[in-house]
C-alpha cells in the first residue's frame, strides 16, 4: 500500500476546509480522490450538532486517517513525502493490539542510509513482563543516532484502542499513552527527513524487519508542541463514535448534520440507534455521502411498510450495493422507540431489532474492503438522505463502533427508553392563575401510551392536571385529566372526532402526602388507572387516537384551554411513556417521596481524591518520617483543580506538606506545597510547580503579612485553588492575599512519585500533624473552604 500525502492543505476558515489528497495502491485498482468540501456547523435544519475542538487545522498533517490492519509479517504503508517540521513538533496515533510483538509504528530516515533513522517509533510487547517504547532519532539522518527506551507500567495487548502522543522539542520528549505521561531528556535535537531522498513507512522499519502487528489509525503530525489540553482534544481513539446522544423528534423536515463527527471505516463496524417511526414511513436513519448526485458511501434506510432495514454502500469496484434484512415481526413504525443494531463483518451483515436477530446474516458480494464505507470529503446526515428522504418520528443515541459488537455487548447498550419528561421538579400551583405551557414538549405518541405524575391536591379543590387541546379557544379536549378532592375522583377526557369520551375513577386525595397516579392506554377501548398501588380497568365506547399535535394545538399543566379550572396543589415527576406500562413497571418507579425528599448535603471533601481520608486518624510527623502516597490523577490548571488539608505545625517547622515529583531521585517537583514557620516574622506558604513546556521550576509564595500564625499548636485548614491563569491561597476558609498569576500550565505527574511530609530526594521533612488531605478535579470556592472542618 502506498499513500501520497500533499502537505499543502489550505483551510479558508475554522468552518470551511478544502484539502487535496491522492491515493494509489499496488494492487490492480488505482483511484484518485480529490476532496473539496465546505461544511458548516449550523445547517439549514432546525437541529444542529457541534464538533469537538481540536488543534489548529493548518498545523495538522494527516498521514493515515482510517483504520488499517497490519499482519506483523509484510504489511506496511509507504508515505511518499512528509513536510519539514523543525525541532518542535507533535506526533500522535491510535493503536490496537490483540497479540503483542516488536513492531515499528513509524519510521522516517534517509533512503541511502538504511541504519540511521531521523525519527522512528517502536512498540515492543514481546517481553512477558512489560512493554517497552523505543524512539530512535538523529539530526537529519546523520552518521549516528540516539536511542531512548522507556519501560511502560502496563501491557497493551488487550484488543482495545490506545492513544499515543509524542511531543518533542530541542532538549526533551514528552510521551503520553492514555493516562501515562513520561518526560525524558534527549541528547540532541532532531527533525524529520523531508527531502526527496528520504523514506517514510507506517508499520515497519527501514529494512523488511520489525513489522507492526495490530491496527493503526489517525496517524498525525502537528507543526508545534501540543499542550495537555490540545492533546485531550485530539480525536478520540475510542471504538465508539457517538453521533447523537439525546432524543430528538423529527416531523419530516428536520435532520441532524453530523459531518464533523468521526465515522468508523470498517471493514468491520457496528451501527446502533434508537428509532421511532411514523407508520409507513420509509425515511433514512443515516446517510454518509459526497453529494445527492453520487451513490451513498454508507446509508441505512428504514422501510416502515415492510418492516425491513436496508443497508447501502458504494463498492469501489462494483458500485452502488444493497443488503436487506429479513422482514421483522416487530412493527418498528408504531411511534415507539426501538433499538436497531447493524453489525458489519468483512463478509457478512447481521441485523437486530430490540435485541432480536432478524434471520441469518446477509452475505455481501464482494466482501467489504477496508475503505468500503468512509468517504473523506462526505457529508453525514442523521434523519434524512442527501436526496431528502426524511425519517418521520424520532432518533436518539446514534453511535458507530469501530468493531463488531457481540450479542452480550448489544444487550448491554443503553436502553432505548421512550420516557418523556414534562415536569421533573415539583411545582406549586395556586389554583387561580398558575400553569405551565408544555406545548413544545409534546412528543409523537401512538395509541399505546402511559401518563404518570406525582400529585399533592389541596382540600376541596377541582382542577386540571393536564390539558391537551386542538386550539386555545374551543373546548376540544384531546387529552385532559381533571382531579377533584371534594368528590375524591380523577377523570380522563379524550376526543375521537366529534365524540368526547369521559371516564371517572375514585381517588382519595391528600394535601400532605405525595401520590403517584397513571393512566394507561393500550390501543383498545379499555382505560386503565393506577392509584399508586393497584390498577383499575374501565371499558369505553371509543379508542384513544393520540394527542392533538397540529400547529394550533396547545398543552398546559395546571389548567385546560380556554382558561378554566386551574389546579391547586403541588405537581411533579410528570412523564409520558411511549408504551402501555404494566403494574409491575409502575410499582418499580421511584416513589414520589423519594424523588422529592430533601437531599442531605454531601461534604465537599467526599467529592475529591483522598490522599489522607477524612475517616483516617491524624498523622504525626517528627521531621524525619514521611508517607508515600498512591499515584495522583492527572490534574491541570487549564481545566482547574484544588487542594485542601488540615495542618497543625510545630514551632520552627520548615517542611513539605505534600510533594508530587517526576521521580524519587530528581528534584523536579510537578506540584509541591511547602510550609515555613521558622521565619522571625511568621509563616509562609509556597507552591512549586514544573512547566511542561520548558521544564523549568517555578515558585509562587504567600508571605507572612497576609497569613495568621500557623505554628501555634492549633489546627488550620490550608486550601489552594488553581485556575488557567491564577492560583489562590486560603487559610481557615479566608483568602490569603490577592490571587497570584501563573505564567505556565500546571500539571500533576500521575506516573511520578508523591510524598506527604517531605520532597524527593530526601529533604525538608515536615514537623507536626496532618489530616484530611484531598485533591479535587474542579475549583473550590471560599464557601467550600469555610465548610472544611479541621
Amino acid at each position: 500500500r502506498t499513500t501520497t500525502i500533499t502537505s499543502t492543505s489550505t483551510f479558508t476558515s475554522s468552518l470551511t476546509a478544502t484539502t487535496t489528497a491522492t491515493t494509489s495502491s499496488s494492487t490492480t485498482r488505482t483511484s484518485t480522490k480529490t476532496a473539496s468540501s465546505t461544511r458548516t456547523l449550523s445547517p439549514t435544519s432546525t437541529l444542529t450538532s457541534t464538533s469537538t475542538p481540536s488543534p489548529s487545522p493548518q498545523d495538522t498533517i494527516s498521514l493515515l486517517y482510517s483504520g488499517e490492519n497490519f499482519d506483523g509479517k509484510s504489511d506496511f504503508i509507504t508515505i511518499e513525502s512528509v513536510p519539514s517540521l523543525g525541532n518542535n513538533f507533535t506526533f500522535s496515533t491510535c493503536f490496537r493490539q490483540e497479540t503483542a510483538n516488536q513492531g515499528v509504528i513509524f519510521f522516517n530516515g534517509p533512503s541511502l542510509n538504511l541504519t540511521t533513522p531521523c525519527f522512528s517509533l517502536t512498540l515492543n510487547g514481546s517481553l512477558v513482563s512489560q512493554y517497552i517504547l523505543e524512539i530512535r532519532y538523529s539530526n537529519n539522518g546523520g552518521t549516528s543516532f540516539s536511542v531512548l527506551k522507556q519501560s511502560l507500567s502496563k501491557r497493551f495487548d488487550d484488543n482495545i484502542w490506545h492513544t499515543l502522543v509524542v511531543v518533542a522539542n530541542e532538549s526533551q520528549v514528552r510521551i503520553t499513552i492514555d493516562d501515562i505521561v513520561i518526560i525524558q531528556n534527549i541528547l540532541s535535537s532532531f527533525s524529520l527527513c523531508s527531502s526527496t531522498s528520504s523514506v517514510t513507512y507506517i508499520g515497519k522499519s527501514q529494512t523488511d524487519l520489525a513489522f507492526f502487528k495490530g491496527d493503526l489509525k489517525q496517524v498525525y503530525f502537528y507543526r508545534n508542541m501540543l499542550n495537555q489540553t490540545q492533546i485531550n482534544s485530539i480525536a478520540s481513539c475510542s471504538e465508539s463514535y457517538p453521533l447523537i446522544n439525546t432524543k430528538l423528534d423529527l416531523s419530516g423536515t428536520e435532520f441532524i448534520d453530523v459531518s464533523e463527527k468521526v465515522i468508523a471505516t470498517g471493514p468491520s463496524l457496528s451501527i446502533s440507534a434508537c428509532v421511532k417511526q411514523m407508520p409507513n414511513n420509509t425515511g433514512y436513519l443515516l446517510d454518509h455521502t459526497v453529494s445527492p448526485q453520487q451513490p451513498s458511501c454508507l446509508s441505512v434506510q428504514l422501510d416502515g411498510v415492510n418492516n425491513q432495514i436496508l443497508l447501502y454502500w458504494n463498492d469501489p469496484i462494483y458500485g452502488p450495493s444493497l443488503l436487506m434484512s429479513e422482514l421483522s415481526n416487530t412493527d418498528f413504525d408504531d411511534l415507539s422507540y426501538h433499538h436497531i443494531v447493524i453489525v458489519i463483518h468483512s463478509n457478512r451483515v447481521t441485523f437486530f431489532i430490540d435485541g432480536v436477530q432478524l434471520g441469518a446474516p446477509r452475505v455481501p458480494f464482494p466482501s467489504f474492503s477496508q475503505n468500503s464505507f468512509f468517504c473523506p470529503n462526505a457529508n453525514t446526515y442523521v434523519g434524512k438522505s442527501a436526496n431528502g428522504d426524511f425519517l418521520v418520528g424520532g432518533v436518539g443515541q446514534v453511535s458507530i463502533y469501530d468493531k463488531v459488537l457481540s450479542i452480550a455487548e448489544i444487550t448491554q447498550l443503553q436502553s432505548c427508553s421512550d420516557s418523556y419528561e414534562l415536569l421533573g421538579t415539583k411545582k406549586l400551583f395556586n389554583g387561580r392563575s398558575d400553569y405551565t405551557d408544555i406545548t413544545k414538549q409534546i412528543p409523537l405518541i401512538s395509541q399505546k401510551m402511559t401518563f404518570t405524575a406525582c400529585i399533592k391536591m389541596d382540600t376541596s379543590k377541582r382542577g386540571y392536571i393536564i390539558g391537551n387541546s386542538l386550539n386555545n379557544v374551543t373546548d376540544n379536549r384531546c387529552f385532559h385529566i381533571l382531579v377533584d378532592s371534594s368528590l375524591n375522583t380523577t377523570q380522563l377526557f379524550y376526543s375521537t372526532g366529534s365524540l368526547l369520551t369521559q371516564v371517572s375513577f375514585n381517588m382519595k386525595w391528600s394535601s400532605t402526602n405525595w401520590q403517584r397516579i397513571a393512566f394507561i392506554l393500550d390501543g383498545t377501548k379499555d382505560v386503565k388507572y393506577f392509584n399508586g398501588t393497584d390498577i383499575t380497568t374501565t371499558s369505553t365506547t371509543s379508542i384513544f387516537q393520540g394527542f392533538c399535535t397540529e400547529s394550533n394545538s396547545v398543552t398546559y399543566l395546571g389548567k385546560r384551554a380556554p382558561n378554566n379550572l386551574f389546579f391547586s396543589g403541588e405537581m411533579g415527576s410528570v412523564y409520558f411513556i411511549g408504551h402501555s406500562m404494566s403494574k409491575d413497571e409502575l410499582n418499580k418507579l421511584e416513589s414520589c417521596e423519594e424523588i422529592f425528599a430533601t437531599p442531605t448535603p454531601t461534604p465537599v471533601f467526599q467529592l475529591g481524591y483522598p490522599i489522607l481520608s477524612s475517616t483516617s486518624p491524624p498523622e504525626q510527623f517528627f521531621g524525619s518520617n514521611f508517607i508515600q502516597t498512591p499515584s495522583l490523577p492527572l490534574l491541570n490548571s487549564t481545566s482547574g483543580f484544588s487542594f485542601g488539608s488540615c495542618v497543625q505545625q510545630s514551632s520552627g517547622n520548615r517542611g513539605y506538606l505534600f510533594a508530587n515529583s517526576i521521580s524519587a531521585t530528581t528534584d523536579q517537583r510537578c506540584f509541591a506545597l511547602f510550609l515555613n514557620s521558622s521565619t522571625v516574622n511568621g509563616s509562609t506558604i509556597s507552591i512549586f510547580y514544573l512547566s511542561s513546556i520548558n521544564n523549568q521550576q517555578y515558585l509562587i509564595q504567600v508571605d507572612s503579612d497576609v497569613l495568621p500564625p500557623l505554628a501555634d499548636s492549633l489546627w488550620h485548614s490550608i486550601g489552594i485553588t488553581v485556575s488557567s491563569t491564577l492560583i489562590t491561597f486560603f487559610v481557615d476558609g479566608i483568602q490569603a492575599g490577592n490571587s497570584k498569576k501563573i505564567t505556565n500550565e500546571i500539571n500533576t505527574c500521575p506516573n511520578g512519585i508523591s510524598f506527604i511530609g517531605k520532597r524527593s530526594p530526601d529533604a525538608f521533612y515536615y514537623f507536626g500533624w496532618i489530616s484530611k488531605m484531598y485533591f479535587f478535579p474542579f475549583q473550590l470556592t471560599q464557601k467550600d473552604y469555610l465548610e472544611w472542618n479541621c
